[in-house]
């Protein structure tokens, strides 16, 4: 789908934005400085950024007020991502009508005017590789979403005391195959059938 236009009322640091630059991967991080798991996942969206600035602009934006969110950034250093305020929610409330946003942090991957990804920020590192390499095609995000749907139904079966037979093994077998490229998925699958499931 195309990209909505980013409206802003205030750039707080780092370098502005229309969204737009051929090729360039534009991640747009919706949060708010009292979000806990917003202000968690940060530190790795400002190491992406530092990592691959040639082919990257994070885009940190939230519907606070420009003073809240400029005295937390005195006492943040979140050099060299870009931060917008939308106190009026313009920008996520097309966000949230489009694509949904039933809590953050939420990130959006848009590039070449398209929203080509989006999800929870800790799930960037199963999709930011193949985006970077050109390999993340418009089926990408149905097959991701697949196979997450799948793992998630199969671990909760499990939760619930589904025999682990020949059948559960061997749709297990399939998602791990499905999921090879998905290390972050796989590693949410593990933790759960070594701690959740019985």
């Amino acid at each position: 789908p195309d990209a909505p236009k980013l409206k802003v009322s205030q750039w707080l640091q780092g370098q502005r934005t229309s969204l737009k630059g051929p090729g360039r991967i534009f991640l747009v991080e919706v949060w708010a400085t009292w979000c806990g798991p917003c202000l968690q996942t940060m530190p790795h969206l400002i190491e992406l950024q530092k990592r691959h600035s040639d082919r990257l602009q994070v885009v940190a934006i939230s519907d606070e007020d420009a003073g809240t969110v400029r005295t937390f950034l005195q006492r943040n250093d979140w050099n060299p991502i870009s931060v917008a305020v939308d106190p009026e929610g313009q920008t996520l409330k097309e966000l949230d009508k489009r694509f949904g946003i039933p809590g953050i942090p939420k990130t959006f991957a848009i590039q070449d005017n398209k929203v080509i990804w989006h999800g929870h920020p800790n799930e960037l590192d199963m999709v930011l590789p193949a985006m970077l390499a050109g390999e993340w095609t418009p089926s990408s995000m149905k097959a991701l979403e697949d196979v997450k749907d799948r793992a998630r139904s199969w671990v909760d079966g499990l939760r619930q005391g589904v025999a682990l037979n020949q059948a559960s093994k061997a749709t297990g077998e399939s998602i791990l195959t499905d999921a090879a490229s998905y290390p972050n998925l796989l590693n949410e699958v593990s933790w759960a059938l070594l701690t959740e499931v019985r």
